[in-house]
């Protein structure tokens, strides 16, 4: 970090931290992810659309080190969707790891056996494909930050899974404050032509 001649840093809690334990001085810029809507078009919306992107439990554990048992983060997950469990809504399952797929499949066993109905797992092997998936929900709750960033871009109602403190700085300087995406690109586009500026 000393070798640089720049930084520029996502969050502002990322940008004290990196003050605090190696005096350097950060410069803001919105993860590079919100102009994804900018260059992929995505799916028409559909309004009763509601998309759940459950998190692999090891990386729950890795934030949090409470007694929480996998049953008990399945059931934390399912107490988060039940009112989605209905047939005014279209819900379905995604992911964005491999772990995560996994952990999907035990989610959407957890459900079934309890709901005593079939949950789909929506396929997505590329970039594409996820923008696709995400785009086209009105509701997205997710424990992930780019899932989240994603529906952001393509205007779903945010209901984030607090896994980190990642996530919660997440919900509360974008969702809380209701950023424009716009103007979030705009500033975007602008300290990456300042970043170019500064390696010339």
């Amino acid at each position: 970090l000393k070798q640089t001649n720049g930084l520029y840093i996502r969050d502002p809690e990322s940008i004290e931290v990196v003050k605090k334990n190696f005096s350097l001085d950060g410069k803001f810029v919105p993860d590079v992810a919100f102009t994804i809507s900018k260059f992929l078009k995505g799916k028409k919306k559909n309004k009763y659309s509601v998309k759940v992107g459950i998190t692999d439990f090891a990386v729950y554990r890795k934030y949090n080190k409470d007694n929480k048992t996998e049953l008990d983060y399945l059931q934390e997950w399912e107490n988060l969707i039940t009112k989605y469990i209905s047939p005014d809504y279209d819900l379905t399952l995604f992911y964005t790891t491999k772990e995560d797929y996994i952990q999907s499949l035990k989610f959407k066993q957890h459900l079934e056996n309890k709901y005593k109905k079939d949950f789909i797992i929506e396929e997505n092997s590329t970039l594409d494909e996820l923008v696709d998936v995400i785009s086209e929900a009105n509701v997205l709750i997710s424990g992930r930050m780019h899932a989240l960033i994603i529906g952001y871009c393509y205007e779903c109602d945010i209901v984030p899974y607090n896994i980190s403190q990642k996530i919660r700085s997440f919900s509360n300087f974008y969702l809380d404050e209701k950023k424009d995406i716009y103007l979030l690109q705009q500033e975007i586009g602008s300290k990456v032509r300042e970043m170019i500026g500064n390696t010339e």
